[in-house]
């Protein structure tokens, strides 16, 4: 997992994004097949202090989940909770069941109540980091979609070629965008807004593009065109 940071070709003046720095973050993970699942678990314990639960998707038996609690009790974020997530039934690329000591209980798998924690915990919004299948995020959404207002997320699915060339595509969700017009401009409110992200990288930095389109709210209407084109860095370890 790395720090991410982009630019926007929209205009200064343009609505922003809410600022998510300090929220809570939900991590997302099929660890224990790919190891870079298992480093970003580990980057993001050490240096992001809101990370508050880590939920396994595409679980295998739970193990998954052991994988990632014991990760998480070497680097000392013991009060970070772990939940097995939704299996996707079949799964056979699974390959640290010999890294985790039988000392290491079976992880709770109540995933909606999990995330209802955090948020209740949380007076604003949710960060969710999606590095694996959408299962989970689909499963609390539809069990509990009160929750749709409270998580942020920007899952990306990559293809990475042996060069180190890689593609990705992902969604992108903008919540509480707010035009500020400073006295000059009416102030505008838009809507929610949902569009797909597409990522080519090399290595450690992507070019990244975002189709976004936002929808004013009463009194005022119209679209305003916020697609844009950014640079993204990953730490790679």
């Amino acid at each position: 997992m790395g720090e991410d940071h982009e630019g926007a070709a929209s205009a200064d003046s343009g609505p922003r994004p809410e600022d998510l720095a300090g929220s809570p973050v939900i991590i997302d993970t099929d660890i224990g097949g790919d190891g870079d699942d298992a480093l970003a678990v580990v980057a993001a314990a050490r240096r992001v202090p809101g990370l508050s639960l880590v939920v396994t998707a595409d679980e295998v038996g739970g193990e998954r989940a052991r994988f990632a609690r014991h990760l998480l009790d070497l680097v000392g974020r013991r009060e970070v909770a772990t939940v097995a997530g939704r299996s996707l039934g079949g799964s056979q690329y699974f390959c640290v069941e010999d890294l985790v000591p039988a000392s290491v209980p079976a992880q709770p798998a109540d995933l909606v109540a999990a995330v209802r924690r955090v948020c209740a915990a949380a007076e604003g919004p949710v960060r969710w980091v999606g590095l694996g299948p959408l299962t989970n995020l689909a499963a609390v959404l539809a069990e509990a979609p009160e929750l749709a207002t409270r998580l942020r997320g920007r899952p990306i699915g990559n293809y990475e070629y042996v060069s180190g060339f890689r593609i990705g595509a992902g969604v992108v969700h903008h919540h509480g965008v707010h035009f500020n017009g400073d006295g000059y401009f009416p102030d505008v409110d838009f809507d929610n807004a949902t569009g797909p992200i597409f990522e080519f990288g090399w290595r450690w930095i992507a070019l990244t593009f975002t189709d976004m389109t936002y929808k004013a709210r009463y009194p005022y209407s119209g679209d305003l065109n916020a697609n844009n084109v950014g640079l993204r860095f990953a730490w790679e370890f």
